[in-house]
């Protein structure tokens, strides 16, 4: 059980592109009614020439783990855990470039969410919880076409190039890195769900494996 003097509360949250991790981490800072950070993994991508990625499909940027700064994520990591304080870079999907830096203050609880939350050893190590957000490949798919193509908010510029990327780069690396990760979880919650299925199974876990809430 932690006490006040353990904290903070540090919490994964792992699955595959558009299963509802961002939805579900911020679903549990608003239920758990104290300070919360979430930290998105996206945070930490490596600068990358935007274009490239659209016209060089094969590159796969976006879906594999070593897309991500974990060198940056360890550091920032440490120094939440010690509950100092720590900046992190911004990231602009479109041009693949960091945008500003922006200060962290240590939290009661800290959310990192991510397709590969649990991919390094040093930050799942320190986890009090991890969970996993199980979500369909069709139902998936469809939501990253809507942000990504429709609402262009990743940058993509047509269907065909979107599929593109998906059959050839997304789904095998979804296999191969993501995907396992629900044998690493504590908690595995369901993303096509209704969100508060999820936030009440989280928050029972919670309770139960660390003790505070």
């Amino acid at each position: 059980m932690k006490t006040i003097t353990d904290l903070p509360i540090l919490i994964g949250i792992q699955g595959g592109t558009c299963a509802g991790k961002t939805e579900l981490a911020r679903a549990l800072a608003d239920n758990l009614s104290k300070r919360t950070l979430i930290i998105p993994l996206d945070t930490f991508y490596l600068p990358y020439e935007g274009n490239s990625v659209m016209s060089g499909l094969r590159s796969c940027f976006f879906d594999h783990p070593s897309a991500i700064d974990w060198e940056l994520l360890r550091e920032v990591w440490s120094d939440l855990r010690q509950q100092m304080p720590t900046m992190v870079p911004s990231y602009d999907y479109a041009t693949g470039l960091r945008g500003p830096t922006q200060w962290l203050t240590p939290s009661e609880f800290v959310i990192l969410e991510g397709l590969w939350a649990f991919h390094d050893t040093h930050i799942f190590s320190a986890l009090d919880l991890s969970i996993y957000v199980d979500t369909p490949p069709d139902i998936r798919l469809l939501r990253r076409l809507n942000r990504d193509v429709i609402n262009g908010e990743r940058g993509w510029w047509d269907i065909a190039s979107f599929l593109t990327y998906y059959s050839g780069c997304q789904r095998a690396l979804h296999d191969q890195f993501v995907e396992p990760g629900i044998l690493n979880a504590n908690v595995v919650v369901y993303g096509e769900r209704a969100i508060h299925h999820s936030v009440e199974t989280v928050l029972t876990a919670l309770e139960e494996k660390v003790g505070y809430m």
